[in-house]
């Protein structure tokens, strides 16, 4: 425990048990000096004991001038403060994260520094930084004219930088922490169909331009970071797989490599790559990774008859993995592809497409069949066919039927008489059920006889006849 004298001197025992003593300044009063010594206490017992300390202690901490901070450095109760200058801090921060960080991903975080330094002059102190500083800095990047995505990606690098500052009790509260940051969803990602990507391939020039599309849409890698780390002994011909290193995600752990499967498609291109390697070459892909890439991709779409599409290379692995969803378990395509199923359906997979509604309604087929049976009934609104739900329902069964057993699925249907319903003709309809012997079904409905049975003049009640009601049902009163 702390204690005060009454010439403003805290006492107190380090870990070791060697006393400490520390004066305040001239001018505080018992009153202001009691309040520090609990603050000391704290101190103690969060640093001697191991426990940490409680966030009013670390704002408590960042509030502290120099002087009174440097005292409380002197008797070893807190670290030397670092420099609490934003730019000073921020270059310190980098230096210190570099060796741990991939190239790329350091120089995403120095391009956010140098933005934030630009509006923000480097010699102000972290703790005077405000929240209006911060918010009109993240109005200066979309006036620049950087996307939505972009700015948020900044002010979440921006935020880093702070709250590893509060983090050292170098300020108590982040000025950033109103601002939205984080990924933001795919609102209108182009689909390439398999004729489309099967056209670009075929206006692609060269083994290697044709192999690279196939691999981001038939497999669905990361252009550059999976295909031009992929080796030739990653592919394995035999058992058609590839192992994929993924240099995104090799810091989570089991999720250095996956493997993924080659379908025929890609495998064409793959032994045609094979077949014109060199002795030794051991890079699946040799083009060089540049703005080039997108201007070749670009020329092969423009050849193709297609309409150039924005985010090239990435709409391509997602059009892979939207397609690989309509046939294989999600679960799966999402081990396939590299990402959680949670990043599928926010980032991948978009709106639902629409060969899923037409094999869900089995519209397609019947449109298809074509013929007075299955063809439109009816004048619908606007001039649009109506199609019977019973026949719609019966060429469902039948399509899914074919997919599922065939023959025997035929057979299995006849024994169960489905068919298109028939009011004259159906079970329900030789059980007598109401509804089918009345077809308007319009309202209001058509009236029916009192539940209560008449009363004769003697008031005994007599054995009433078989009534129905508006729904159709039967009933009978055996009232005496």
């Amino acid at each position: 425990m702390a204690s005060l004298s009454r010439d403003r001197r805290v006492r107190f025992f380090d870990a070791g048990g060697k006393r400490k003593t520390m004066r305040l300044p001239a001018g505080v009063t018992m009153k202001q000096g009691e309040a520090f010594l609990v603050r000391v206490e704290r101190l103690i017992g969060g640093v001697f004991t191991g426990a940490g300390l409680d966030p009013e202690t670390v704002g408590w901490l960042a509030s502290l001038d120099s002087t009174m901070y440097d005292k409380l450095v002197a008797v070893g109760l807190v670290p030397e403060r670092a420099s609490t200058l934003l730019g000073a801090f921020i270059d310190q921060y980098l230096a210190d994260r570099k060796p741990e960080m991939k190239p790329r991903a350091h120089a995403n975080l120095q391009g956010t520094a140098d933005r934030l330094k630009a509006f923000i002059a480097p010699a102000t102190p972290m703790r005077a930084v405000t929240a209006d500083q911060t918010s009109r800095w993240r109005q200066s990047l979309a006036a620049a004219g950087l996307s939505v995505a972009t700015v948020r990606h900044h002010v979440g690098n921006a935020k880093g930088f702070f709250n590893e500052a509060r983090r050292r009790g170098l300020i108590a509260t982040t000025p950033m922490a109103h601002l939205t940051s984080g990924s933001t969803a795919v609102k209108d990602s182009r689909f390439v169909s398999a004729g489309e990507a099967a056209a670009v391939v075929e206006a692609s020039h060269g083994t290697q331009a044709k192999l690279l599309f196939g691999l981001a849409r038939y497999a669905g890698l990361r252009i550059p970071s999976e295909s031009h780390t992929l080796r030739w002994g990653d592919v394995d011909f035999a058992s058609g797989i590839m192992d994929v290193e993924s240099p995104k995600t090799a810091h989570f752990a089991g999720h250095e490599r996956r493997r993924v499967p080659i379908f025929p498609e890609l495998m064409k291109l793959l032994q045609a790559a094979f077949d014109e390697a060199e002795a030794g070459q051991e890079r699946v892909i040799t083009l060089g990774v540049g703005g080039h890439m997108n201007r070749t991709l670009a020329s092969a779409i423009k050849r193709a008859g297609l309409t150039a599409w924005a985010n090239q290379w990435k709409a391509l692995r997602s059009s892979c993995e939207r397609q690989w969803a309509l046939a294989y378990p999600q679960h799966a395509v999402s081990k396939w592809i590299g990402h959680s199923i949670t990043v599928s359906g926010k980032h991948y997979l978009g709106d639902v497409p629409e060969e899923l509604f037409q094999r869900a309604t089995g519209l397609q087929t019947v449109a298809a069949k074509g013929g007075p049976e299955s063809g439109p009934l009816q004048s619908g609104k606007g001039g649009k066919p109506m199609v019977s739900a019973a026949v719609h329902f019966t060429d469902t069964l039948e399509n899914q039927g074919s997919a599922l057993g065939g023959t025997a699925y035929q057979s299995g249907r006849q024994d169960l008489n489905l068919r298109p319903l028939d009011p004259q003709s159906s079970v329900l309809a030789k059980l007598n059920y109401a509804p089918f012997r009345r077809l308007d079904f319009g309202w209001p409905p058509v009236k029916t006889p009192s539940r209560r049975p008449a009363k004769r003049q003697d008031h005994h009640h007599r054995p009433t006849r078989w009534s129905v009601n508006r729904w159709g049902f039967t009933y009978g009163h055996l009232w005496q």
